[in-house]
């Protein structure tokens, strides 16, 4: 493995029965689950990702077409053949890959605000540039129903909290969110979207004593 890939996010691969980067092969030959994408034929390698070891088998050149990370991983020696190969991402969630795999083989579909928030992480990680734009365009300006507490949280938790604050300054206010104030704040489980809430919430309540209260005395 060229030493260029030293500054790369960790990903290794097994070629030959010995797993590069040192990591034990033993923990790496048996998959409970694959998912698969595109033309069954023309697969020619394996994503395993999770500690459960997901297996999702794709097509190399779609791969390196795609994700910037498996490109400078063929041209700097680390695959010197386009035969059947195995990466392995053991500290990667698997359904964030297979979020990522699904955008990578259906860039026409509609791209749901789940999934784009699924893959804010990796197109950040493997710098994924077109996809990181698209999934924050997409959550943006994603339809009123979607924006659930569970989608604010993932959403904050991989570190776009100014989607969330565009989406509070949406419909009026604390309208930019598909439930009522007090649901949101009991379902919300990342501290920082709770804070973004609430900070929003007293914006809101103070605008509405000022209206109650009418102008200060040194403005009539």
């Amino acid at each position: 493995c060229s030493s260029d890939l030293g500054t790369m996010p960790r990903g290794e691969r097994l070629r030959g029965g010995k797993l590069e980067q040192l990591r034990p092969v033993a923990g790496c030959v048996a998959f409970s689950r694959t998912h698969s994408f595109g033309c069954a034929e023309t697969r020619d390698t394996t994503l395993v990702v999770g500690p459960d070891k997901l297996e999702l088998q794709a097509h190399i050149g779609v791969l390196t077409s795609f994700i910037p990370w498996f490109e400078a991983a063929i041209q700097s020696g680390m695959a010197e053949s386009r035969r059947k190969e195995l990466f392995v991402f053991a500290d990667d969630d698997a359904e964030e890959w297979q979020a990522v795999l699904s955008r990578v083989y259906s860039p026409k579909a509609r791209f749901p605000a789940t999934v784009a928030a699924k893959c804010l992480r990796l197109s950040g990680k493997y710098d994924i540039i077109w996809l990181r734009d698209e999934a924050v365009e997409e959550l943006r300006h994603c339809r009123f129903a979607e924006r659930t507490p569970e989608l604010v949280d993932e959403v904050v938790d991989q570190g776009h909290k100014e989607i969330v604050e565009k989406w509070l300054d949406d419909r009026q206010g604390l309208g930019g969110l598909a439930e009522e104030p007090k649901s949101i704040i009991n379902k919300l489980k990342s501290a920082e979207a709770l804070r973004l809430f609430c900070q929003k919430l007293m914006s809101e309540l103070e605008i509405l004593r000022r209206r109650e209260e009418g102008p200060p005395f040194w403005a009539i």
